[in-house]
């Protein structure tokens, strides 16, 4: 349902590799232009996205990660469930916002 969500609400890139689907603002895939990913794993699926630090405002369900896949400090983590599927969409969003124009 995520992913179906974000090919509506989003003009970007996915590409998968091994148990994870990646997403990019746009062309050429870089991680430059990555605003998050989608890790599925055997038992739970996180989503991973850039923010902004600045403008974010973090919650007791995203989780500060060290920084493997968008620099140190700008990296969260989210548990994929039905029911937050809308917040993760509004996280997305600034996600896409932070990428697209990275200043």
């Amino acid at each position: 349902m995520l992913i179906e969500k974000i090919n509506e609400k989003f003009d970007c890139v996915a590409e998968s590799y091994h148990k994870w689907l990646f997403f990019y603002v746009s062309k050429p895939s870089e991680r430059k232009n990555l605003f998050a990913l989608i890790v599925a794993g055997r038992n739970t699926s996180n989503v991973i996205f850039r923010i902004n630090p600045k403008t974010f405002k973090d919650n007791d369900k995203t989780r500060k990660v060290a920084g493997w896949f968008f620099p140190r400090g700008t990296e969260r983590r989210m548990t994929i469930k039905d029911e937050d599927i809308s917040e993760i969409i509004h996280y997305l969003e600034h996600s896409y916002s932070t990428t697209k124009s990275p200043n």
